[in-house]
Formats: structure tokens, sequence, C-alpha cells
């Protein structure tokens, strides 16, 4: 399998995790209680990063380290989720979204 086809893999991999990822936010939302909602968005964050640094989208991969790092210190955390945190997790997801789409044009 040739670099380009591991690639547009990788693009589409990337586009259904991150479409998760806004799914499991809102659900979060709804369960803030629920820890494994969180574990899960931060396994699908994790991935991500790994393969964007893999794939050479470095600005992706350093933007979703910290996206992650966010998401390990509440997802270790027992208190509840500050106000406004989902909005800045949602708000990090279209940063994601954006970032993503510069990255793959870029390489086009």
């Amino acid at each position: 399998m040739s670099r380009e086809q591991l690639k547009a893999i990788f693009i589409e991999e990337a586009g259904e995790i991150i479409e998760k990822l806004d799914g499991d936010i809102i659900d979060f939302e709804e369960n803030p209680t629920n820890k494994e909602i969180m574990n899960e968005l931060f396994r699908g964050v994790h991935t991500l990063k790994g393969n964007a640094n893999a794939f050479g989208f470095t600005r992706l991969g350093g933007f979703v380290h910290h996206f992650e790092d966010l998401l390990d210190h509440f997802r270790s955390s027992d208190a509840a989720l500050p106000e406004g945190a989902v909005d800045v997790l949602l708000n990090g997801v279209d940063m994601i979204k954006e970032t993503m789409s510069y990255e793959v044009n870029e390489k086009a």
C-alpha cells in the first residue's frame, strides 16, 4: 500500500473519530457523571493524535495533544466539569476540524 493510500485511510478514519467526538461530548453533557464517555473521548483524541503525527499532520497533532491533556485533566478529576466546559470541548472539536481541513488541503 502506498503512502498516499495510507494517508487517504488516515483522513477517512480521522473524520470518523472527529464525528464521534461531537456525539460523545453531547452524550457526556447529558450524562456528566459517566466517566466511560470521558474515557471514550480521551481514547478517540489519543488515537487521532498518534495518527496525525505519524502522517505528518503536525499542526493537528500538536493541537490534539493539548486537547488530550485537557480531557485527561477532566477524566482524572472527581469534580464536576466547570460551567461552560462542554462548550470549550465542542469548540475544541471545531478547531480540530478546521486544522484537519487546513492540513489536508495544504498537503494535497
